[in-house]
């Protein structure tokens, strides 16, 4: 090769030469991949002194081996809007426990988050969990799901009772409605998918026994109304006041779910899902502008909770009328 290399050559050369360094994991040696080409492989080290001066994170880690930086994404290898950008703001703020939308957002956002920050077109509140108190436990269920392996957990439950389970974790799932991450798991001790809240997981050791993933076992989740997947699924039917009936419409509330018109203005909501108690939090927040039609069980339950809400004893709820009058007559007279 003439030592006069045009200035045409050598940019072919350099790219060529990141091309290579980027996809190879282990990394390249410079001479044979010079020389597989007809390159004179003493210009390697020039070429290599280019990029670097260019920005490129060039590093060696091992005799003769060379490659880029680990994590490193170049700044114009990606066609990154604004708008993705915003997208990507959003989802690490409304999601703050996830660490690695953080150092997604730190490797793409680069010169635009200052003013992405200075925006102000999303304004949202601290999470209600602190995920950071909890890092090791949700780092303990993570590598336990990557790695396949058995998860023994020390929990402690809503109710401050505390178990010990041996689990075989699938996934975590973000729940928006209760801002809360859960890992979805086999449990070895009840012999059945279970929810646990990642903030109410005391300890999480994973063990060196591996598994295979229940498949079967886990499409009961599909059936669930969020988090709370059970074998069989009850017939759910609901009807919402005229005050309510709209924002019932508005929402996506489960794939099996149908809404239709009632007569007076409301709407009917009717879906199958496992565990209608799951329902009892969203229930109790409509308060008069709903009535449960079905199951019974959660009727009733739904009945003593508001009964109990308004000081009114089990005594007392147990000689009001046998049939109630209907609530949504009750409703249209507000």
């Amino acid at each position: 090769m003439p030592r006069n290399v045009s200035k045409a050559d050598k940019t072919v050369r350099c790219i060529a030469l990141l091309i290579a360094l980027a996809r190879a994991k282990r990394g390249i040696q410079l001479r044979p991949f010079f020389e597989r080409r007809g390159w004179c492989w003493r210009s390697a080290y020039r070429d290599l002194d280019t990029l670097r001066r260019a920005g490129v994170p060039i590093e060696t880690h091992e005799r003769g081996w060379f490659r880029v930086a680990e994590g490193w994404i170049p700044a114009g290898a990606i066609d990154l809007k604004r708008d993705e950008l915003a997208a990507l703001l959003a989802a690490r703020r409304l999601a703050p426990a996830l660490r690695e939308l953080e150092a997604l957002w730190r490797k793409l956002s680069g010169p635009n988050q200052l003013a992405l920050e200075l925006d102000g077109w999303l304004d949202t509140r601290a999470p209600s969990i602190d995920y950071d108190l909890h890092r090791l436990a949700l780092d303990a269920v993570k590598q336990a799901i990557l790695e396949r392996r058995v998860l023994q957990l020390h929990y402690r439950k809503a109710t401050g009772e505390e178990t010990h389970r041996l689990v075989e974790p699938a996934f975590v799932r973000w729940e928006p409605s209760v801002e809360t991450l859960y890992v979805v798991a086999w449990c070895r001790t009840r012999h059945a998918i279970r929810t646990f809240a990642i903030h109410r997981i005391v300890i999480a050791e994973p063990i060196m026994e591996t598994f295979a993933i229940r498949r079967d076992a886990f499409d009961e989740m599909n059936k669930a109304f969020r988090s709370w997947g059970r074998p069989d699924v009850e017939h759910v039917a609901l009807w919402f006041s005229p005050r309510v009936a709209h924002e019932v419409r508005e929402r996506r509330w489960h794939a099996t779910a149908t809404i239709s018109n009632t007569a007076d203005g409301g709407a009917r909501l009717e879906m199958d899902i496992a565990a209608p108690e799951e329902l009892e939090r969203l229930l109790l927040g409509y308060g008069p502008d709903v009535a449960v039609e079905a199951p019974a069980s959660l009727a009733t339950r739904i009945r003593e909770l508001h009964a109990a809400c308004a000081g009114v004893s089990r005594l007392d709820l147990g000689r009001a009328p046998a049939r109630m009058p209907p609530l949504r007559r009750r409703v249209d007279t507000l």
